[in-house]
This record gives C-alpha cells, sequence and structure tokens, in this order.
C-alpha cells in the first residue's frame, strides 16, 4: 500500500529520466554491439528540496519517509511536487505510468533558526510488482 507523500510545493527539484535496462560490447575491431533487457525504462530520480518550511511541514516529510518503511513501501507523489514545470515536460514524465516512487536516501533536514529547516527528499522510480 502506498503512502502519501505530503502536498507541499518544492522550492527546487530536479528530474533525472528513466534509463532502458542495456548492455554493451565493443569487440576487437571496434563494434559495438547493444542488447536490451526489457520493453520498460526504470530507475527514474527526483530530487526536492524545500527551503525554509515550518517544523510541521518537516515532520510531514519525516513521517511519510517513517510510514513508508524508508524504500519499502511506494510514495504517491502529488502533483504539486511537479507545479511550476511546464505542461509537456510533466506529461512526457507522467507517460512513464509503470514507475514507483521509492526514497532512495532519508530526507536530510538543515535547521536555519529554530523552527525553519531545509529539506531534501531524494526519490527513486523503479518498476516493481
Amino acid at each position: 500500500m502506498a503512502t502519501n507523500f505530503p502536498e507541499l510545493h518544492p522550492t527546487a527539484r530536479t528530474y533525472k529520466a528513466p534509463t532502458w535496462p542495456t548492455s554493451g560490447v565493443r569487440s576487437q575491431s571496434g563494434i559495438v554491439s547493444k542488447r536490451l533487457w526489457g520493453s520498460l525504462p526504470t530507475r527514474a530520480s527526483l530530487s526536492l528540496e524545500f527551503a525554509n518550511i515550518t517544523d510541521d511541514a518537516t515532520t510531514q516529510i519525516l513521517e511519510a519517509y517513517r510510514l513508508a518503511k524508508g524504500s519499502c513501501d511506494s510514495l504517491n507523489v502529488p502533483s504539486i511536487v511537479f507545479s511550476g514545470m511546464g505542461e509537456a515536460v510533466i506529461a512526457e514524465i507522467d507517460a512513464d505510468t509503470n514507475l514507483w516512487y521509492f526514497t532512495d536516501t532519508p530526507p536530510t533536514v538543515a535547521s536555519a533558526v529554530k523552527g525553519v529547516s531545509t529539506v531534501t527528499v531524494n526519490l527513486q522510480a523503479d518498476l516493481r510488482s
């Protein structure tokens, strides 16, 4: 069962498109042979930064991580995470409907002042059954 990621607007995001499972070899004559090992891409990544957010928002992010048991449970990433991106880019990201987001690394919390923090969350999208 998927855990809901908080409805928070990130101040910065970095998306890396999924890769196709391939392998390749180069012969002694320099010819490259490639082999495709699947019909779907996998391992997209999404890095989110939430700068200068309240302790309440920080707690929501940490709670989602705890409820998902790290990378064991998938996360429902809300559309607000992608707001501010162009519609064509969002459509391309949404085209990979077989991918499920999971936390790649634990969230990082940098406290600025009391009650205000910057949180970085790294997600990875995988094919899972």
